[in-house]
């Protein structure tokens, strides 16, 4: 069995872990990394981090790896957005019985 170009590009590793790591903020407002912004973290009591990449609150996803974390601007309209995915999260975390903190964190501050 042979992959095709697409097929190839759907299973390369290094161009799914660029796609993850994150150097920007992501809630479309232009501002420069080393401005200040924030991200969701999440302690479980094993003393493990977990950093939110998908906000949607229909398939919220986490990841280990700080620098994919989803990334809210010092803007009003970023802090809002930011608690808004707050309370999903800490919901999600009680639906799924999951036991730890939910909180933020900030970055460049």
């Amino acid at each position: 069995m042979e992959f095709t170009d697409v097929q190839l590009e759907l299973f390369d590793t290094m161009t799914d872990l660029k796609l993850r790591a994150r150097n920007y903020p992501l809630d479309e407002h232009p501002v420069e990394m080393t401005d200040k912004h924030y991200i969701i973290k999440m302690i479980s009591i094993l003393g493990r981090e977990f950093y939110l990449w998908n906000p949607s609150p229909e398939e919220m996803q986490w990841t280990e790896d700080k620098t994919a974390a989803y990334r809210y601007s010092d803007t009003d309209i970023g802090r809002q957005t930011l608690a808004y995915d707050l309370h999903d999260a800490i919901k999600m975390k009680k639906e799924r019985g999951l036991d730890g903190a939910c909180l933020t964190e900030e970055i460049n501050g």
